[in-house]
Parts: C-alpha cells; structure tokens; sequence
C-alpha cells in the first residue's frame, strides 16, 4: 500500500468523505519503510466502515492516485465518478474492497493498458467498466473537473454487473458508446431512452447476452434517433424477444 506523506488525503477509521472539485498532486514521497504516497488513501486500517465519494477532481502527478485499501481484511467503499486521473505512476492500488470507479477519464483509451494501471490482489476486480474517452475539462468555467460524456467507451475488463446500463444512464443525449470485444450479460432488460449510437466492435466481437432476462425483452428502444450497430444480441427461453422498439407518444 501507499502511505505516510504530508501531501494527500485520507479516508480511515470508519469516517465518511466526499472529495470534490479539487486539483490533488505532488503526492510523491516514501516513509521510512519504503511504502510510497497516493492522491487519496481510504482505508478501514483505523475502524471499519470507511467510505468515500470522489467527484469532480484532478488527481494527477501523484506516485498513486488513490490507494484504497491497507491488506486482505480492509473494506473501504468508494465510489470515483467524473474525475481526471491521468498523469501519475499508478492510476489505482486496491485490496479487498469494494470500488465503483465508472465514467472517469484516465489518459488513454486502451482499457488493457488501463487495467495495468491498476495494483493490488483486488486490482482485477475493481468496476471502471464505462470510462470518457476525452481528457480536456469540458466546463472550466465550473468548479471542479467536468468530463465530457458525448463519448464512452465499455470494456469487459474488471469488476461490473450493469456495464451497458450504467453507459446508457451516463452518456449525453446524441452521444456515443463504443462497446469493445467481449460478451457483456444483461442483469435486467436494457433500456435506451435517450438518442444515441450503440457501436459493437463487430458481431462477432461484442455480444449482448440477455439470455437470463426473465419475462421480459433483453432490450428496449424508446427514443427517436438510436443507432445500433456492430454486436450480436442474444435472448433466452424465457426472455420474451431480443428487442422492441415502440414510440412514447
């Protein structure tokens, strides 16, 4: 883990944080033991229930970003939406704990180089399963970070149940979701109410298993102005087709 420099925050000993709309760098020292330094440190090393929300932040020119967890036993929560975490050594180091760490911008668009940017026994768990293509602020005039989300890219990569939902919830009206290789499960019917572009990496590259969908379709359309495209989708014997598409009016 990474620990002791005056120059980061920390979460611990059961408290509840929210970190938003701030600029977190130079935390590059290395304590007396060797362990090196995060942006934000969140663990339960000092009292169980620790929890953090980070929002709206530029963490970046750190040794790490955020280091969430101390060992094996640690269970922080934390939930990182809409932040930059481009630019330091090691985007996130993680131990058994729970990370929500969606729609966040990390400097590249290469999720398997995203995945190796992340430490840990926990690292190949953790949810960044949606993430923002574009790095710019797309508000500075706002306070805090503001990513642009006319543009996400899924992966299949680390943890995530509701991949192509939470996409749906987070892109802008009339933006675009770029859904790389692999088979993504439906948890529940996908809605899309919203204009948007739907892109697979080809039909037999993406594949949208809605198979388990029970009573229901795997997926519903209800705007105008959808494209689907490039992805194979799949029903079960009990789902009760692939797709509807009806109007609201």
């Amino acid at each position: 883990p990474s620990w002791p420099d005056p120059r980061r925050v920390v979460s611990g000993a059961g408290g509840s944080a929210r970190i938003h709309g701030n600029t977190i760098t130079g935390a590059l020292g290395i304590a007396s033991d060797g362990t090196t330094s995060a942006g934000i440190i969140v663990t339960t090393y000092y009292g169980a229930g620790t929890q953090a929300t980070i929002g709206n932040n530029t963490i970046t020119g750190n040794t790490a970003a955020v280091d969430v967890g101390y060992d094996n036993n640690d269970t922080s929560n934390v939930v990182a939406f809409n932040n930059d975490f481009s630019g330091n050594g090691v985007e996130l180091e993680s131990t058994n704990a729970t990370q929500d760490f969606t729609g966040n911008y990390w400097g590249t668009t290469d999720d398997a180089a995203i995945l190796g940017l992340m430490t840990g026994v926990d690292a190949g768990s953790v949810n960044f399963s949606t993430f923002l293509t574009n790095g710019p602020d797309a508000d500075p005039a706002s306070l805090g970070f503001q990513g642009d989300f006319s543009h996400l890219i899924v992966t299949s990569l680390g943890g995530g149940t509701n991949r192509l939902g939470e996409a749906v919830s987070e892109v802008d009206a009339g933006g675009t979701i770029n859904v790389n290789a692999g088979t993504y499960t439906l948890p529940s019917t996908l809605v899309i109410d919203k204009s948007l572009s739907l892109v697979g990496a080809g039909e037999g590259a993406t594949t949208i298993d809605g198979s388990g969908v029970n009573n229901n379709y795997a997926m519903r359309v209800k705007a105008d102005d959808i494209s689907l495209s490039g992805f194979t989708l799949e029903a079960g014997a009990n789902t009760w087709g692939g797709m509807s598409v009806f109007s609201q009016t």
